[in-house]
Parts: structure tokens; sequence; C-alpha cells
């Protein structure tokens, strides 16, 4: 069986480490950078955590999500629309490989990246006494890092990026892996690829939203999915000036969170079909004035059965305890990339036939 270690960052980004032999437990090292510490935890079968390790000074990694999430959401070159633009990512790719070749970090983001995860990868191998092979890292949908970019993280410290393996999701970012960390849109007979594939064909279509919560931004991202491993998102934002701790630079406290409910409002405004899910995210998300805001920013915008339960994972936010509030916001991006982890080890990937497919092979048609 796999065992899968997850980093969450609190940009809403999640990593699941992995190491063989598999075994039956997963780690989720939490970096809350929102503190400028990294902290690692181990999630347990019976749905215990246990802290682990702690890393501190991200100040670099800070600095570079918020540029990402502020600079252009392409960086492929079938994405980069002038010429010349191609022709500087062609030169910057050239220096990549020959910095790889010689064993240094591809770029210096590459650089602020690995050094993170390889602190708490480290400590967690230290821990467990056991080598970490493989991981799977999860993005935010707007900062979208690139299959390239991950893969040269991972490279750097010799781990096997799994997500580069052939199949029908390539690429895993954080709204996809929050909704397979709350338990929605994967199929439970995942090591049978037909039974798998005829379960997921029968999952409701969901017109999701999903809102992250921080002390360094609040971000919001609407996508259209049946399952987990369903397409790019249909609208997002990422603000850096809406994170909690912007809320001592407004005059008054109230301003602060009709802001916050204005950017959500907004963002649902634009989107013309009905959501008709909503999930929370992120490390101030369980702030009482944060789930006020958001009921307030979709008071006539969603159905009120939704409203009433703006949730986590499908539980109204008043029938938790604040520890288990907090553990479900928190985790939940990392929960979800340890789950495509295990998969990608435990069951069959990019095998699943299609019933018009296996009627062919077999001459039925």
């Amino acid at each position: 069986m796999a065992q899968a270690w997850a980093l969450h960052w609190r940009w809403a980004m999640g990593m699941a480490f992995t190491s063989l032999p598999y075994l039956h437990r997963r780690i989720y090292p939490d970096p809350d950078i929102s503190f400028l510490f990294s902290t690692a935890s181990i999630r347990f079968h019976n749905d215990t955590f246990q802290a682990t390790a702690r890393v501190e000074d991200q100040t670099a990694f800070l600095a570079l999500m918020q540029r990402l999430a502020t600079g252009p959401r392409n960086r492929v070159p079938h994405d980069i629309p002038s010429y010349w633009d191609k022709l500087r990512y062609l030169k910057r790719r050239t220096q990549r490989l020959i910095n790889k070749a010689a064993g240094r970090p591809a770029t210096p983001e590459t650089a602020i990246l690995a050094n993170l995860v390889a602190m708490l990868k480290t400590q967690v191998e230290k821990l467990l006494g056991e080598r970490v092979t493989a991981a799977v890292l999860s993005s935010p949908d707007r900062i979208r890092l690139t299959e390239e970019e991950v893969s040269d993280v991972l490279d750097y410290l010799n781990v096997r990026n799994l997500m580069s393996i052939p199949d029908d999701l390539e690429d895993l970012y954080a709204t996809s892996a929050a909704f397979a960390g709350y338990g929605y849109g994967l199929c439970r007979q995942y090591t049978d690829p037909y039974v798998c594939e005829r379960e997921e064909q029968h999952f409701p279509p969901q017109r999701l939203l999903h809102v992250d919560f921080t002390l360094h931004s609040l971000s919001g991202t609407i996508k259209s999915l049946n399952t987990a491993r369903d397409g790019s998102a249909d609208k997002m934002f990422i603000d850096i000036d809406l994170g909690l701790a912007q809320l001592e630079t407004f005059r008054e406290e109230e301003m602060y969170w009709m802001a916050v409910r204005d950017r959500i409002r907004l963002l649902v405004h634009s989107y013309k079909p009905r959501i008709t899910q909503v999930m929370l995210s992120g490390s101030a998300a369980g702030d009482r004035r944060f789930v006020d805001a958001v009921r307030d920013a979709l008071y006539d915008l969603v159905s009120t059965t939704i409203l009433r339960g703006v949730h986590t994972g499908g539980t109204d936010v008043g029938e938790h305890d604040a520890e288990g509030i907090a553990d479900d916001f928190l985790y939940a991006t990392a929960k979800g990339a340890a789950e495509f982890a295990k998969r990608r080890q435990e069951g069959p990937v990019r095998c699943a036939e299609s019933e018009a497919c296996k009627r062919v092979r077999e001459g039925i048609e």
C-alpha cells in the first residue's frame, strides 16, 4: 500500500511525498508562511495529527508566490502571444537545461521552492528513517506552476514527479486537490479502472466556488467539474491586498470585511451559471467574520440550501468544533495531493478503456 506525505503551503499549494516500501500512513507537512515558519504534521488513518517539523524564514518563498500571483498566467510557449517573449522563454529554457546538467537549480525560482521542500523532506526522512522517493505537487489555480517548473524542483531534489506519469490529468491545481481532499470527485474502486470509470460517470456535475483565505491573500476560483480530475478553472483571482494581515491597514474593520465580501461577490456575479457548491480553505478561513462575509457575498447569488451549508467538506460550518474547522480548512489541499499520490502508485494510470473502445477491441463493432 502507498505511503503519502503531503506539504500544504499557505498559498494553497500542496505536496504529497511518497517513499518505498509503502506503509499505511500519510503525512501533511504544513509550512505556514503567515508566521514565517513551516511545520510538518503526520495524519494517521484514525484522522489524528502529530506535529513533526519546523522550518523558519520563508520570506523569499512568500515574495515569489506574490510575484507569480500578480504576474502572467501563461508561462509555456504555446500560451505566450508575443514572438519575442517566446524567444526569451526559449533562451531561459536553454539556461535551465544547462543549470540542470551542471547539478544546479534550474532557475532562481527553482532554488527558492527546492530549498523549502528540501528542508521539510529532510526532517520527514529523519522522522521516518526512510528516503523520500516520489511526490505530487499542487499549485494555486491562478499561479499554475507548469510541469516543467514542478519537475525542475523535484529533479533537483532527486524526487520523482508522480504527476509526470501520462494520465488524463497532467497538472494538479489547488481547487481539484481540495475537492479531492474533502472527499469529492474520486471513485472508490480506483484499482479497477473500468469500475472506477463507470462510478465517476454517475457523479453529478458541479459548478464549484473555492475560496481560500490566509494572512497574505484572498483567492477565489470557479470551476465546472464532475470529478477531481476535470479541467481548468472558469474564473479565478488572487488578491494579495485582502489577506487577513491587511485588516490593520484599513481605517475601520467593517471596511475591510466589506472589501472581502465585494471581491468574492464580483467573481461570482461575473459568472453566469449558478454556483452549486461552495468550498472554503486556508489558514484564516475558520474566522467567523470571514464565513459571514462569504455568506453576505452570496446571499442572492446561490440557493439558500447552498448558502446555509457554506462548508468545508460537506458539513455546515456551524456544526464543526473549532479544532475540526481549523484542520479541515488547513489540510484540504494537502490531503487531496496525498490522495492523488497514493492512487498514482496503487492504481492503474491511463488504463481506463471506454466501453466503445472495448467493443471495438473485442470485435463486437
